[in-house]
C-alpha cells in the first residue's frame, strides 16, 4: 500500500456528496449491505457493508481527485470540495473539546489538530 505525502485522521461523523446527494457517510460502515439481521452483521468483515459496497461500486471510479478548495469554519467543520462536483464534510458532533480530527503532513511530521 502506498502511503501518501498527507493524511486526515477523522473521529466524528462525515460524509461524501456528488452533485449535491449523498453518496457515502461515516455509518455506512456500521450497516449491512444485505437485509440481514443486525445480530448476524459482522462491521469488521470486509466487504459486507454498505460502506465497502459503495466505496468499490461509486468512490473508487472517482479516483484520483484533485481538491478544488478547502474550508473549516470556528467550530470544526471541515469541507474539501474536490473536481467533479465531488465534497467531503466533516462534522464535529459533540460540546466537549475532544480531537474531532487531524491533519497530517507526512513530510514535516507536522499535525493540524481540531480540538486539541
Amino acid at each position: 500500500m502506498k502511503k501518501g505525502s498527507f493524511g486526515l485522521n477523522i473521529q466524528c461523523p462525515w460524509r461524501i456528496l456528488k452533485h449535491g446527494k449523498l453518496i457515502l457517510g461515516s455509518n455506512d460502515i456500521f450497516m449491512p449491505i444485505n437485509d440481514g439481521f443486525e445480530s448476524e452483521f459482522d462491521w469488521s468483515e470486509i466487504g459486507g457493508s454498505v460502506f465497502d459496497d459503495r466505496v468499490e461500486k461509486i468512490i473508487r471510479d472517482l479516483l484520483p481527485l484533485k481538491v478544488i478548495l478547502v474550508c473549516v469554519d470556528e467550530i470544526g467543520d471541515l469541507k474539501i470540495a474536490f473536481e467533479k462536483e465531488v465534497i467531503f464534510e466533516v462534522m464535529p458532533n459533540s460540546s466537549v473539546k475532544v480531537e474531532f480530527w487531524r491533519f497530517i503532513n507526512y513530510k514535516t511530521n507536522e499535525h493540524v489538530v481540531f480540538y486539541e
